[in-house]
């Protein structure tokens, strides 16, 4: 399965779901004029993959299969400098407002995994097993749904 485009991802978020803003009823969270803005500037990261400008810092290669950088474990010190340009890019094409749609969600996730390392063996010689297997998990269910 491929990257999910901006399109795509808008048209996941026409699922029947209930949503209310401000008491009101929302039909469509893609076409409302506060959510949807919202919605547009989420659509940043799916658009940024796919631009030639950003594509090679957006997305990781492992073999035959693609998927944003976001849900690349860093493993050197080039992984973490090209995660930071991604955001600082995203952050630029956003008008200096962080888009947080893969951001935030991965950096806890890195955080769980930097902590496990940590909590190895004081609590538990498994405990990186979770956070480090929720990375592939994690990247094939956002590429698929979200």
């Amino acid at each position: 399965m491929g990257l999910r485009t901006a399109e795509q991802y808008k048209e996941s978020l026409r699922d029947g779901r209930t949503v209310y803003f401000r008491g009101e009823r929302v039909h469509d969270v893609t076409t409302h004029p506060v959510i949807g803005l919202a919605v547009e500037h989420a659509c940043i990261d799916y658009r940024m993959a796919e631009d030639p400008q950003y594509r090679a810092l957006a997305i990781v290669k492992n073999g035959a299969a693609e998927y944003s950088r976001y849900f690349h474990l860093p493993r050197t010190a080039d992984d973490l400098r090209q995660r930071s340009e991604l955001i600082a890019a995203s952050t630029r094409e956003g008008a200096t407002l962080v888009v947080l749609i893969k951001e935030i969600g991965t950096d806890a996730l890195l955080a769980m995994h930097i902590l496990s390392d940590g909590w190895r063996g004081v609590v538990n010689p498994d405990y990186r097993s979770p956070p480090t297997n929720s990375y592939p998990i994690c990247r094939t269910t956002i590429r698929r749904d979200a």
